[in-house]
C-alpha cells in the first residue's frame, strides 16, 4: 500500500558518526519523532526483547527514549500488541509528575537526548491540554519545565487574544523556579497586538 509507510526506530535515524548532512536530516527527524507515537493513523508495534548479545544490553525499560516513547504510544492507544508489554505498561506513570520521577533513572546513550526527550513530552502534553481547553493545566507544566517554558508560551499565544497575561505569569513562574532572567520576554509578550503569529524568540 502506497499510503503506509514504516519507522523502524533507531535503524531509520542516521547514527553516529554522521556527517552535516546527516545530523541535520538527524535533528530534523528528532524534532517530531513523538508523532509517530500519537498520531491517529499510527500503529506502533513494540519489540521490548533485548537479546544478550546486543552492543548494550540495557533491559529496555530502562532506555530514556523507549520509556518515552512507551508512555505516549500507551496513553493514546497506539499499540498493536498490548499483550506483548502488558507487565510493562503495568508499571508506567499515570501523571506527568510520576512520568518525571521515573524518567529521571533512564539512561540514554547521548548525553543531550535527556533534554531533547523532555521537550517532546511536554509537547505532548501542551497539546493534549489545549484540545482540552484546560490552560490552567498548561501553565502548571511550567513547574517542572524549567527552561523549556518558551513552548508553553508559544501554545498559549496561538490559541486567541485575552491569554497573554496568562502567558506571562507562567513565563515569570517558570523564570522564578528556574532562576532565568525572562523580564524581556515578559514585557515582549505584554506588549504584543491583540492576534499576533506566534512570537519567533
Amino acid at each position: 500500500d502506497a499510503n503506509i509507510g514504516v519507522f523502524y526506530d533507531f535503524c531509520s535515524l542516521p547514527q553516529a558518526s554522521r556527517n552535516d548532512k546527516e545530523q541535520a536530516l538527524f535533528e530534523y527527524q528528532l524534532r517530531g519523532m513523538r508523532s509517530l507515537y500519537v498520531a491517529s493513523n499510527s500503529r506502533v508495534l513494540v519489540l521490548p526483547h533485548v537479546p544478550e548479545s546486543a552492543e548494550s544490553s540495557r533491559p529496555y525499560i530502562e532506555r530514556g527514549w523507549c520509556f518515552f516513547e512507551l508512555c505516549i504510544a500507551a496513553e493514546h492507544e497506539r499499540i498493536i500488541n498490548p499483550d506483548d508489554v502488558k507487565h510493562l505498561c503495568e508499571e508506567l506513570p499515570q501523571t506527568p509528575e510520576d512520568f518525571l520521577k521515573k524518567f529521571s533513572a533512564k539512561r540514554f546513550t547521548n548525553r543531550g537526548d535527556q533534554r531533547a526527550v523532555l521537550a517532546q513530552y511536554l509537547d505532548v502534553l501542551i497539546k493534549a491540554a489545549l484540545y482540552a481547553a484546560d490552560f490552567d493545566r498548561i501553565i502548571s507544566f511550567g513547574q517542572f519545565a524549567d527552561g523549556m517554558h518558551l513552548n508553553i508560551l508559544v501554545e498559549l499565544w496561538k490559541h486567541g487574544p485575552g491569554l497573554r497575561n496568562r502567558a506571562a505569569a507562567a513565563l515569570k513562574a517558570v523564570a522564578e523556579r528556574s532562576k532565568m532572567d525572562t523580564g524581556i520576554l515578559v514585557e515582549f509578550i505584554k506588549h504584543q497586538p491583540e492576534n499576533p503569529e506566534a512570537p519567533r524568540f
